[in-house]
């Protein structure tokens, strides 16, 4: 008999294993505790077509609440539902008023909604208590985040209705500090959360609840005895990261087999991680990211270890799609692990989260490695906004971050954001101007322009008042969640509502222009609608380019534009991001008679006039890509 299952539920992405989940079962088995993982998400795919599972896991990001809120219909008012007393509409309405967007979705994929919450939703969970032999375990865990945290309060509750003496552990990053004692004071089938990286702590519990030792004091643990909530006296210790094991997803692939799911095989990817926390959180953490949870503490694997869990992983799953974990992309790495990737030619196809302010270099040397899909953390292009959320780079870099990506043929998934403390209408009409001029460039993903978030252990939640940020409450679709009145809601929500000075009227005043311009952005890039770029040939630059250049113009006119000479050095020295005194020095190095900054001006003048270069702030970049053959 196995001791320990952990679970992962909908609606977590049935495209990756958990790597939280793969962790902790190699931890434990390591310690000789064997350990099922049962990959529920995935099995719910027996319930519903895959493809639409994908698109509503999708909208967790866009509509974070919409799952939570459709199985909250059985944790809280299960009677009611199966006796079919609420009709759908009247269901949703309440939704109107508290995010009148997710409400409208909802109305529209009635026919795909309807069923999952009447039929669909109360099957699984029957389902899964039924056909999963629950009495086996001593402990049964959950991953608990938003977008699967109600359906595992749901699953497990019905775990110990049927089984009282198992011991629900839940862990992740809904359940640090308040969290997890909201959770543990109001969901009383909950046994214990682990509060941080589990690890250590969690083969040691289940080592203590097979000895019959209940109340131990072990460090993350948090528990309840006699109607109080009891915390370690030490916070869960910090992994030495090089010597955890390599996760095992073999539940996962299992699981794939298992529900016929093989087609959709060679689109999954399995995860990796080389670092914890985040290295530019600790010098100035992004006023809006709570991401972490506050462990933001950088640490990373060495470049032996990243490359012994890949080839393990490789050998074990034959999948060479790979998910970086990481927050962000260790530049060390540059040195060490893309090198020997490079090297490797592995034929690797790596996802990594990453700082926007690499080189050239490094963006050549990411995509050698096989890196070919990153998430950066643009989220503007107008650097006053950028300045106001502590990002540590600049609109210029942006650009040309993207500029570079798509020369490379690496795609880039990054959001934008507004509603930000602070800003000011002409930053967003800055935006909207500038867009033509990018439009040839990677936009924001479809449905990413977001309004910025306040979430929890980020510093606007911490600092309110330093950023003229007030009347703090959690969303308020937590009301239709969680409607239990027990439920201190400030205490369970890792997201807020808030407002700021004159922040509701500010956004009224750019919002419509600046969702038109994105979303025209957006489509023109996915027909490939525009484009810029150049080759040199015969010692000349010949340009190509039919973007839009002025905001608002729908025209793709064909212009071609021949660069020879002092014009051509101009351009091609303004490939990377370059001051007028750059440009001065390159153009003059071994030439008799010198050039004056005057006619560089003059040139510089023409080629912006032209929306062949970009300025800011006295620093240039050329807006045409270089063709590269792949």
């Amino acid at each position: 008999m196995k001791e320990t299952a952990l679970v992962y539920m909908p609606w977590a992405t049935t495209t990756m294993p958990s790597l939280a989940l793969g962790l902790l079962k190699s931890v434990l088995e390591r310690e000789d505790i064997p350990t099922d993982v049962y990959y529920l998400n995935v099995r719910f795919t027996k319930y519903m077509d895959k493809v639409m599972y994908e698109e509503i896991s999708e909208i967790c990001d866009a509509f974070t609440f919409a799952v939570e809120w459709m199985f909250a219909q059985y944790l809280f008012s299960e009677e009611k539902m199966r006796e079919g007393k609420v009709s759908y509409s009247n269901l949703i309405l309440p939704i109107l008023k508290s995010d009148p967007i997710l409400y409208m979705y909802l109305r529209t994929r009635k026919e795909i909604i309807e069923p999952l919450i009447n039929n669909i939703i109360p099957k699984f969970i029957e389902d899964c208590l039924n056909d999963i032999e629950w009495g086996n375990y001593k402990v049964v865990g959950f991953k608990c985040m938003i977008g699967y945290q109600v359906s595992s309060l749901l699953l497990s509750k019905k775990i110990k209705e049927r089984y009282p003496d198992i011991k629900i552990v839940f862990g992740g990053p809904n359940v640090r500090e308040v969290m997890g004692e909201e959770i543990l004071k109001c969901f009383e089938w909950v046994d214990y959360v682990i509060d941080g990286e589990g690890e250590e702590s969690l083969p040691a519990l289940v080592k203590n609840i097979a000895k019959d030792i209940l109340y131990e004091d072990i460090p993350g643990i948090v528990y309840m005895k006699d109607g109080e909530c009891i915390r370690s006296k030490q916070s869960a210790k910090m992994a030495e990261l090089d010597e955890l094991p390599i996760p095992d997803y073999s539940d996962y692939y299992i699981e794939f087999q298992n529900n016929d799911l093989k087609e959709f095989l060679p689109s999954i990817n399995s995860i990796f991680e080389g670092s914890r926390g985040c290295w530019w959180g600790e010098k100035c953490q992004c006023t809006f990211c709570g991401q972490c949870n506050g462990y933001l503490k950088f640490r990373s694997k060495s470049t032996d270890r990243v490359l012994n869990e890949v080839l393990d992983l490789i050998e074990k799953y034959d999948n060479k799609n790979f998910w970086a974990t990481d927050c962000i992309l260790s530049l060390d790495y540059f040195d060490t692990l893309i090198p020997e990737l490079i090297k490797r030619k592995l034929d690797l196809n790596v996802f990594f989260e990453v700082k926007p302010t690499l080189t050239r270099e490094q963006i050549s040397m990411l995509y050698a490695a096989g890196i070919r899909k990153l998430q950066a953390g643009i989220e503007n292009i107008n650097t006053r906004l950028l300045k106001l959320m502590h990002k540590g780079v600049s609109a210029i870099q942006n650009i040309q971050f993207l500029k570079l990506c798509t020369e490379q043929g690496i795609s880039v998934f990054w959001i934008m954001l507004y509603r930000i403390p602070g800003e000011e209408k002409q930053c967003y009409d800055e935006v909207i101007n500038l867009i033509p001029s990018i439009s040839h460039l990677e936009p924001p993903a479809p449905g990413r322009l977001f309004p910025i978030n306040l979430d929890r252990f980020s510093p606007y939640f911490n600092d309110p008042e330093k950023y003229g940020i007030k009347d703090i409450k959690p969303k308020a679709m937590f009301n239709l969640i969680y409607p239990d009145p027990k439920i201190n809601l400030n205490n369970i929500s890792y997201e807020f509502d808030f407002t700021f000075n004159k922040s509701e009227e500010t956004v009224k005043l750019y919002i419509n222009n600046l969702n038109t311009a994105v979303t025209k952005w957006q489509k023109a890039y996915e027909n490939k609608k525009y484009y810029c770029w150049y080759r040199v040939e015969n010692d000349a630059v010949e340009i190509e380019d039919n973007r839009p250049i002025v905001a608002g113009q729908e025209s793709d006119i064909h212009r071609k534009y021949t660069l020879k000479g002092l014009e051509m050095q101009v351009f091609l020295l303004c490939n990377d991001i370059c001051s007028l005194e750059d440009i001065y020095r390159e153009v003059n190095k071994n030439r008799e008679k010198e050039i004056g900054k005057d006619k560089l001006q003059e040139i510089i003048g023409w080629l912006k006039d032209n929306k062949l270069l970009l300025e800011e702030t006295g620093r240039y970049t050329n807006m045409a890509l270089l063709k590269i053959s792949k």
